[in-house]
């Protein structure tokens, strides 16, 4: 009895716009439940939606206009080093996230969550989402955003004589 393989998919497949659109969906809505956990037990995650959470911890304003506002930056120059393609992926990614944070309450009633769960459950479900959207798109988030940080320090590192590694947080 002989067995046969399909040939493993290469990095370079293009996928259809049905399987593009589903994976953003899924991974936007695994993104938007994980941060629905980190914000109900007031925890902390990094990157851009933890610099938003920051904020709407700081401020009392929506997660979803400071996560919007904190990736103003990012479209530029994802749009100058990535291309357009990747910038509207990101952008619909973004404002999708954005949106399901603010509706995840009304689906959902989380009266309460301890913060080790949250951080846990939370961060593993907002990894599986990256994981999804990373499937359709090496080329995306996380590897895509630290790209840009790795330009955005050599930027800094070229026109302010920062040195590089100066912005990284220590670990």
């Amino acid at each position: 009895m002989s067995q046969t393989t399909a040939p493993l998919a290469s990095s370079t497949e293009r996928h259809r716009l049905y399987e593009d659109a589903l994976a953003i969906l899924l991974g936007t809505l695994m993104v938007s439940i994980g941060i629905a956990l980190f914000a109900k037990a007031t925890i902390m995650t990094g990157g851009a939606a933890g610099l938003a959470l920051l904020l709407q911890y700081a401020t009392g304003l929506d997660f979803g206009l400071l996560f919007s506002a904190v990736n103003l930056p990012f479209y530029w120059l994802a749009f100058r080093r990535m291309g357009l393609p990747f910038t509207l992926r990101t952008f619909v990614a973004v404002g999708l996230v954005s949106l399901l944070v603010q509706a995840t309450p009304l689906w959902i009633d989380i009266a309460s969550v301890q913060p080790l769960y949250a951080a846990l459950a939370g961060g593993s479900i907002m990894g599986l989402g990256l994981l999804a959207r990373r499937r359709q798109h090496p080329r995306a988030l996380p590897s895509g955003e630290a790209r840009l940080a790795r330009r955005l320090g050599a930027v800094g590192h070229r026109r302010r004589h920062l040195p590089r590694g100066s912005l990284r947080p220590s670990a």
